[in-house]
């Protein structure tokens, strides 16, 4: 794994594109969002213009929405992974504009990549993202997920190229593995005794999407990597979320033994986490 960034925490930001959480250029722009993503169109948009921008301070009586971004502290490392599908390649832009107490802009970055890394200026306060215009015609966004980075290995770290938050296997108490839970926009990481490995770009949408296209592409890094791992590894379901995760790693790949949260098939029945389709092959699949 060639490309790692250590994480300082156990947890990570979701930001999601919603019209009421910041600014979208609507000018002749055809825009459709669902639960999942937000397609933007716009191919007579001047470059350069910003398509949406999320900000960390507002002031409600002239914007009329709250913050959608976390405070940041000054100094510290952090890491942007952006998860969207642009036509033609590269043609958006992400850039980041920081600012101090006066308002008074002290700060840009301006990348083509969708994994940024930055330090938060020491001088800023507050700051903003956006979705900059470079001749795109089509745009698919999903969400931007925000990390606090450290130079030094703690618990976690993300690979890069694998797109993959990973624990270290060296530290493993029981030969298991499990991951990461979804609450509201927080994306939290458990390794219990075992192991941690996720796909943080995976939540319940996607699981959704997953089994009633059959389409298991989306967890194939997730996997690979496990089967990497000792054949008796056992998978570790300690919510809703990572006991479905387990039961559908289960029926895609060698088989492993699994365990799933207190209660599951009750709370998997009662249709609060997936559609009908997606419950009943769970179900199916459950032992």
């Amino acid at each position: 794994m060639s490309n790692m960034i250590n994480l300082k925490n156990s947890y990570a930001f979701q930001i999601i594109w919603d019209t009421s959480n910041g600014k979208t250029y609507k000018y002749g722009a055809n825009l459709s969002i669902d639960k999942k993503s937000v397609i933007y169109q716009n191919p007579l948009m001047a470059q350069a213009v910003k398509i949406h921008t999320w900000f960390s301070q507002t002031d409600y009586p002239n914007f009329r929405f709250s913050p959608a971004l976390p405070l940041l502290k000054s100094s510290h490392h952090y890491v942007l992974v952006v998860d969207c599908v642009m036509i033609p390649e590269n043609s958006v832009f992400i850039q980041l504009d920081f600012f101090n107490i006066l308002n008074e802009k002290v700060n840009s970055i301006v990348a083509d990549s969708n994994i940024i890394e930055f330090i938060f200026p020491k001088e800023a306060t507050h700051y903003e993202i956006s979705i900059v215009n470079a001749s795109n015609q089509f745009l698919k966004f999903e969400k931007i997920l925000l990390f606090e980075s450290t130079n030094n290995f703690q618990k976690y770290a993300y690979d890069a190229d694998a797109n993959l938050i990973i624990s270290d296997r060296n530290q493993m108490i029981e030969e298991s593995v499990t991951f990461n839970s979804f609450h509201n926009q927080i994306l939290t990481f458990s390794n219990l005794n075992g192991m941690l490995v996720c796909n943080p770009l995976i939540d319940f949408l996607e699981i959704d999407s997953m089994l009633n296209s059959n389409n298991y592409q989306p967890i194939e890094n997730m996997v690979e990597y496990i089967n990497t791992l000792s054949p008796s590894v056992k998978l570790v379901g300690h919510d809703v979320f990572s006991s479905i995760l387990a039961i559908i790693i289960d029926q895609i790949s060698t088989k492993k033994e699994y365990t799933v949260c207190t209660n599951f098939r009750e709370l998997i029945d009662s249709g609060d986490y997936l559609n009908d389709v997606a419950t009943k092959k769970v179900l199916d699949w459950f032992k």
